[in-house]
Protein backbone atom coordinates (compact mmCIF):
# COMPACT_ATOMS: atom_id res chain seq x y z
CA UNK A 1 0.00 0.00 0.00
CA UNK A 2 2.39 2.74 0.82
CA UNK A 3 4.10 2.11 -2.63
CA UNK A 4 0.62 2.86 -4.15
CA UNK A 5 0.58 6.03 -2.06
CA UNK A 6 3.78 7.15 -3.11
CA UNK A 7 3.40 6.66 -6.69
CA UNK A 8 0.04 8.01 -6.84
CA UNK A 9 0.92 12.21 -6.29
CA UNK A 10 3.96 11.67 -9.28
CA UNK A 11 1.26 10.24 -11.62
CA UNK A 12 -1.10 12.99 -11.18
CA UNK A 13 1.35 15.26 -11.67
CA UNK A 14 2.29 13.88 -14.91
CA UNK A 15 -1.07 13.46 -16.32
CA UNK A 16 -1.43 17.17 -15.26
CA UNK A 17 1.53 18.00 -16.89
CA UNK A 18 0.63 16.51 -20.29
CA UNK A 19 -2.67 18.03 -20.65
CA UNK A 20 -1.32 21.58 -20.91
CA UNK A 21 -1.49 22.56 -24.75
CA UNK A 22 1.82 22.70 -26.55
CA UNK A 23 2.16 26.16 -28.60
CA UNK A 24 2.41 25.22 -32.07
CA UNK A 25 2.50 28.80 -34.52
CA UNK A 26 6.48 28.91 -33.88
CA UNK A 27 6.92 25.70 -35.37
CA UNK A 28 4.57 26.66 -38.22
CA UNK A 29 6.28 29.32 -39.17
CA UNK A 30 9.51 27.81 -39.22
CA UNK A 31 8.32 24.99 -41.61
CA UNK A 32 6.46 27.70 -43.77
CA UNK A 33 9.90 29.90 -43.94
CA UNK A 34 11.93 26.72 -45.23
CA UNK A 35 8.85 25.43 -47.83
CA UNK A 36 9.13 29.28 -48.78
CA UNK A 37 13.28 29.21 -49.34
CA UNK A 38 12.66 26.08 -51.13
CA UNK A 39 9.98 27.71 -53.76
CA UNK A 40 7.25 25.56 -52.35
CA UNK A 41 4.47 28.16 -51.51
CA UNK A 42 1.45 26.24 -51.58
CA UNK A 43 2.63 24.25 -48.47
CA UNK A 44 4.30 27.59 -47.35
CA UNK A 45 0.84 29.01 -47.01
CA UNK A 46 -0.39 25.54 -45.66
CA UNK A 47 2.10 26.40 -42.71
CA UNK A 48 1.88 29.84 -42.22
CA UNK A 49 -2.07 29.40 -41.81
CA UNK A 50 -1.76 26.67 -39.46
CA UNK A 51 -0.02 28.91 -37.64
CA UNK A 52 -3.00 31.45 -37.50
CA UNK A 53 -4.98 28.28 -36.37
CA UNK A 54 -2.85 27.97 -33.24
CA UNK A 55 -2.39 32.14 -33.00
CA UNK A 56 -4.81 34.44 -34.69
CA UNK A 57 -2.57 37.50 -33.65
CA UNK A 58 0.42 36.04 -35.10
CA UNK A 59 1.90 39.54 -36.88
CA UNK A 60 5.36 36.99 -38.20
CA UNK A 61 2.43 34.55 -40.65
CA UNK A 62 0.73 37.99 -41.84
CA UNK A 63 4.12 39.16 -42.86
CA UNK A 64 4.55 35.75 -44.81
CA UNK A 65 1.62 35.35 -46.14
CA UNK A 66 2.01 39.29 -47.34
CA UNK A 67 5.71 37.95 -48.90
CA UNK A 68 3.95 35.02 -50.30
CA UNK A 69 1.13 37.33 -52.55
CA UNK A 70 4.30 39.32 -53.78
CA UNK A 71 5.69 36.44 -54.99
CA UNK A 72 2.62 36.22 -56.97
CA UNK A 73 2.33 39.57 -57.74
CA UNK A 74 -1.09 40.03 -55.62
CA UNK A 75 -0.28 43.24 -54.42
CA UNK A 76 -3.40 43.83 -53.19
CA UNK A 77 -4.04 40.80 -50.96
CA UNK A 78 -0.07 41.38 -50.19
CA UNK A 79 -1.42 44.50 -48.91
CA UNK A 80 -4.12 43.31 -46.50
CA UNK A 81 -1.98 40.96 -44.94
CA UNK A 82 1.21 43.06 -44.65
CA UNK A 83 -1.38 45.56 -42.79
CA UNK A 84 -2.63 43.18 -40.96
CA UNK A 85 0.86 42.64 -39.35
CA UNK A 86 1.61 45.84 -38.59
CA UNK A 87 -1.53 46.32 -37.07
CA UNK A 88 -0.60 43.47 -34.78
CA UNK A 89 3.23 44.52 -33.80
CA UNK A 90 3.81 47.99 -34.77
CA UNK A 91 7.58 47.52 -34.93
CA UNK A 92 8.06 45.13 -37.52
CA UNK A 93 10.49 46.79 -40.07
CA UNK A 94 10.06 44.36 -43.20
CA UNK A 95 5.89 45.11 -43.15
CA UNK A 96 6.43 48.86 -43.35
CA UNK A 97 9.41 48.04 -45.76
CA UNK A 98 7.26 46.13 -48.12
CA UNK A 99 4.20 48.12 -48.22
CA UNK A 100 6.57 51.06 -49.30
CA UNK A 101 7.84 48.96 -51.87
CA UNK A 102 4.05 47.91 -52.85
CA UNK A 103 2.95 51.99 -53.38
CA UNK A 104 6.12 53.34 -54.62
CA UNK A 105 5.51 50.68 -57.36
CA UNK A 106 2.43 52.01 -57.81
CA UNK A 107 3.84 55.75 -58.30
CA UNK A 108 1.85 56.96 -55.04
CA UNK A 109 4.79 58.62 -53.43
CA UNK A 110 2.74 59.84 -50.66
CA UNK A 111 1.79 56.35 -49.12
CA UNK A 112 5.26 55.40 -49.72
CA UNK A 113 7.01 58.18 -47.95
CA UNK A 114 4.10 57.56 -45.22
CA UNK A 115 5.75 53.59 -44.70
CA UNK A 116 8.92 54.37 -45.56
CA UNK A 117 9.02 57.54 -42.67
CA UNK A 118 7.35 54.87 -40.04
CA UNK A 119 9.97 52.17 -40.59
CA UNK A 120 12.23 52.36 -37.48
CA UNK A 121 15.58 53.84 -37.99
CA UNK A 122 17.55 51.50 -36.23
CA UNK A 123 17.04 48.89 -38.67
CA UNK A 124 18.66 47.19 -41.97
CA UNK A 125 15.91 48.31 -44.04
CA UNK A 126 16.29 51.96 -43.04
CA UNK A 127 19.06 53.24 -45.29
CA UNK A 128 18.36 51.87 -48.27
CA UNK A 129 14.41 52.38 -48.08
CA UNK A 130 15.08 56.19 -48.13
CA UNK A 131 17.91 55.90 -50.45
CA UNK A 132 15.15 54.06 -52.98
CA UNK A 133 13.05 57.32 -52.42
CA UNK A 134 15.82 59.66 -53.08
CA UNK A 135 16.13 57.72 -56.64
CA UNK A 136 12.38 58.19 -57.13
CA UNK A 137 12.83 61.90 -56.21
CA UNK A 138 15.45 62.47 -58.52
CA UNK A 139 14.11 60.42 -61.40
CA UNK A 140 11.26 62.99 -60.95
CA UNK A 141 13.66 65.95 -60.99
CA UNK A 142 12.51 67.23 -57.22
CA UNK A 143 16.24 67.13 -55.81
CA UNK A 144 15.04 69.02 -52.83
CA UNK A 145 13.20 65.73 -51.82
CA UNK A 146 16.27 63.39 -52.66
CA UNK A 147 18.34 65.78 -50.99
CA UNK A 148 16.42 65.85 -47.52
CA UNK A 149 16.21 61.58 -48.35
CA UNK A 150 20.32 61.29 -48.83
CA UNK A 151 20.56 63.34 -45.58
CA UNK A 152 18.02 61.08 -43.74
CA UNK A 153 20.74 58.26 -44.60
CA UNK A 154 24.36 60.21 -44.17
CA UNK A 155 22.95 60.99 -40.38
CA UNK A 156 22.74 57.26 -39.37
CA UNK A 157 24.79 55.15 -41.85
CA UNK A 158 27.74 57.25 -42.24
CA UNK A 159 30.25 54.99 -42.87
CA UNK A 160 28.73 52.36 -44.77
CA UNK A 161 28.31 51.41 -48.56
CA UNK A 162 24.45 53.76 -47.99
CA UNK A 163 26.16 56.31 -45.83
CA UNK A 164 28.89 57.04 -48.85
CA UNK A 165 26.69 57.09 -51.14
CA UNK A 166 24.20 59.08 -49.68
CA UNK A 167 27.37 61.73 -48.72
CA UNK A 168 28.23 61.76 -52.49
CA UNK A 169 24.68 62.06 -54.06
CA UNK A 170 24.61 65.49 -51.73
CA UNK A 171 27.76 66.55 -52.71
CA UNK A 172 27.05 66.08 -56.51
CA UNK A 173 23.58 68.01 -56.14
CA UNK A 174 25.84 70.69 -54.75
CA UNK A 175 27.55 70.96 -57.76
CA UNK A 176 31.05 69.58 -55.32
CA UNK A 177 32.37 67.07 -58.27
CA UNK A 178 36.00 66.36 -56.40
CA UNK A 179 33.93 65.90 -53.00
CA UNK A 180 31.54 63.59 -54.31
CA UNK A 181 33.22 61.69 -56.72
CA UNK A 182 35.63 60.19 -53.90
CA UNK A 183 32.57 59.41 -51.77
CA UNK A 184 30.91 57.74 -54.49
CA UNK A 185 34.22 55.23 -55.61
CA UNK A 186 34.18 54.27 -52.14
CA UNK A 187 30.29 53.36 -51.70
CA UNK A 188 30.86 51.77 -55.80
CA UNK A 189 33.94 49.73 -53.97
CA UNK A 190 32.10 48.81 -50.62
CA UNK A 191 28.39 47.71 -52.19
CA UNK A 192 26.19 46.75 -54.67
CA UNK A 193 24.12 50.05 -54.99
CA UNK A 194 23.18 50.80 -58.45
CA UNK A 195 22.78 54.56 -57.52
CA UNK A 196 26.04 54.51 -57.08
CA UNK A 197 27.08 53.36 -60.42
CA UNK A 198 24.68 55.54 -62.12
CA UNK A 199 25.68 58.99 -60.22
CA UNK A 200 29.95 58.14 -60.77
CA UNK A 201 29.42 57.43 -64.33
CA UNK A 202 27.32 60.95 -64.58
CA UNK A 203 30.52 62.83 -62.79
CA UNK A 204 33.09 60.42 -64.87
CA UNK A 205 31.33 61.50 -68.45
CA UNK A 206 31.22 65.03 -66.90
CA UNK A 207 34.77 65.74 -66.46
CA UNK A 208 35.68 63.61 -69.90
CA UNK A 209 36.63 59.82 -68.03
CA UNK A 210 34.31 58.92 -71.06
CA UNK A 211 36.18 55.20 -71.10
CA UNK A 212 35.62 54.77 -67.09
CA UNK A 213 31.89 56.02 -67.48
CA UNK A 214 31.56 53.56 -70.07
CA UNK A 215 33.15 50.81 -68.14
CA UNK A 216 30.98 51.73 -64.84
CA UNK A 217 27.75 51.86 -67.02
CA UNK A 218 28.11 48.47 -69.02
CA UNK A 219 28.58 46.85 -65.37
CA UNK A 220 25.79 48.78 -64.05
CA UNK A 221 23.60 47.40 -67.17
CA UNK A 222 24.61 43.63 -66.23
CA UNK A 223 24.33 43.94 -63.08
CA UNK A 224 21.10 45.59 -62.20
CA UNK A 225 18.85 44.91 -65.33
CA UNK A 226 15.94 46.31 -64.29
CA UNK A 227 17.45 49.36 -62.77
CA UNK A 228 19.26 49.92 -66.47
CA UNK A 229 15.92 49.09 -68.10
CA UNK A 230 13.89 51.84 -65.74
CA UNK A 231 16.54 54.58 -66.29
CA UNK A 232 17.13 53.92 -70.49
CA UNK A 233 21.06 53.23 -69.54
CA UNK A 234 21.49 51.30 -72.94
CA UNK A 235 20.48 54.56 -75.07
CA UNK A 236 23.44 56.00 -73.22
CA UNK A 237 26.08 53.89 -74.62
CA UNK A 238 26.44 54.55 -78.24
CA UNK A 239 26.89 58.35 -77.80
CA UNK A 240 29.44 57.24 -75.16
CA UNK A 241 31.28 54.65 -77.59
CA UNK A 242 31.65 57.21 -80.24
CA UNK A 243 33.72 59.30 -78.18
CA UNK A 244 35.99 56.51 -77.07
CA UNK A 245 36.13 54.71 -80.55
CA UNK A 246 39.60 56.33 -81.30
CA UNK A 247 41.04 55.47 -77.80
CA UNK A 248 40.83 51.79 -78.47
CA UNK A 249 44.19 50.26 -78.31
CA UNK A 250 45.52 47.76 -80.57
CA UNK A 251 48.26 45.50 -79.75
CA UNK A 252 49.49 43.45 -76.79
CA UNK A 253 46.86 43.63 -74.35
CA UNK A 254 48.01 45.07 -70.83
CA UNK A 255 46.90 47.31 -67.72
CA UNK A 256 49.27 50.18 -67.05
CA UNK A 257 48.17 51.60 -63.38
CA UNK A 258 49.74 53.38 -59.87
CA UNK A 259 48.47 54.03 -56.64
CA UNK A 260 49.56 56.51 -54.00
CA UNK A 261 49.19 54.32 -51.11
CA UNK A 262 48.61 50.59 -50.38
CA UNK A 263 44.98 49.75 -50.78
CA UNK A 264 43.01 47.02 -51.94
CA UNK A 265 42.50 46.64 -55.35
CA UNK A 266 40.72 44.48 -58.39
CA UNK A 267 42.42 44.58 -61.73
CA UNK A 268 40.18 42.66 -64.24
CA UNK A 269 39.32 41.92 -67.80
CA UNK A 270 35.72 42.20 -68.84
CA UNK A 271 34.18 42.45 -72.16
CA UNK A 272 32.39 45.03 -73.60
CA UNK A 273 29.01 44.14 -72.63
CA UNK A 274 31.05 44.42 -68.61
CA UNK A 275 30.34 40.43 -68.51
CA UNK A 276 33.70 39.29 -66.06
CA UNK A 277 36.23 37.07 -68.38
CA UNK A 278 39.63 37.15 -66.07
CA UNK A 279 40.80 38.33 -63.01
CA UNK A 280 44.17 39.50 -62.98
CA UNK A 281 44.60 40.65 -59.66
CA UNK A 282 42.67 40.53 -56.72
CA UNK A 283 44.13 42.09 -52.99
CA UNK A 284 46.68 44.14 -51.32
CA UNK A 285 48.79 46.58 -53.11
CA UNK A 286 51.25 48.83 -51.84
CA UNK A 287 52.29 52.47 -53.42
CA UNK A 288 54.26 52.07 -56.60
CA UNK A 289 53.46 52.05 -60.53
CA UNK A 290 52.43 48.77 -61.98
CA UNK A 291 51.83 46.59 -65.52
CA UNK A 292 50.12 43.33 -65.95
CA UNK A 293 49.67 41.60 -68.99
CA UNK A 294 46.80 39.93 -70.46
CA UNK A 295 47.00 36.42 -72.02
CA UNK A 296 43.67 36.42 -73.81
CA UNK A 297 42.51 33.62 -71.74
CA UNK A 298 39.22 33.83 -69.75
CA UNK A 299 39.52 32.28 -66.05
CA UNK A 300 39.27 28.55 -67.00
CA UNK A 301 42.46 29.13 -69.55
CA UNK A 302 40.36 28.88 -72.19
CA UNK A 303 41.44 31.78 -75.26
CA UNK A 304 38.85 34.08 -75.86
CA UNK A 305 37.37 35.07 -79.01
CA UNK A 306 38.67 38.55 -80.80
CA UNK A 307 36.39 41.56 -80.48
CA UNK A 308 36.65 44.56 -78.10
CA UNK A 309 37.53 43.91 -74.25
CA UNK A 310 38.18 46.70 -71.25
CA UNK A 311 40.82 46.13 -68.86
CA UNK A 312 39.70 47.54 -65.32
CA UNK A 313 41.31 48.99 -61.82
CA UNK A 314 38.70 49.13 -59.00
CA UNK A 315 39.58 50.60 -55.87
CA UNK A 316 38.47 53.46 -53.47
CA UNK A 317 41.70 55.12 -54.81
CA UNK A 318 41.19 55.61 -57.86
CA UNK A 319 38.99 53.69 -61.07
CA UNK A 320 40.81 53.16 -64.06
CA UNK A 321 39.92 51.94 -67.15
CA UNK A 322 42.04 50.98 -70.62
CA UNK A 323 39.63 49.63 -73.67
CA UNK A 324 41.47 47.24 -76.62
CA UNK A 325 40.98 44.84 -79.27
CA UNK A 326 41.95 41.56 -79.33
CA UNK A 327 42.96 40.15 -83.09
Amino acid sequence: MKRVTILLPFLLILSCATTVPVKQDNIFIAEGKQYFSNGEYRKASAAFHSALVDDPENADAYLWLGKLRLVKSDTFRAEIFLRKAISINKKLPEGYALLGDIYLARSDTQKAYFFFDHCPKDNRFYPRLHLRLADDALSKGDKVRARQEFEKVSSVVPETAEGELALGAIAYLSGNYDESEDALRRSYIKGELPLAYLLLANILEKRGGFEEAYYILTRLIRNFPEYAEKNSLSERLPAIKEKIAAQIVEGEPKVDFSVERGTNLTVGIYSETGDPVKILFEGFITRGKYSLSWDGTGNSGTPTPSGVYIGAVDSELCIKTKIFRKK
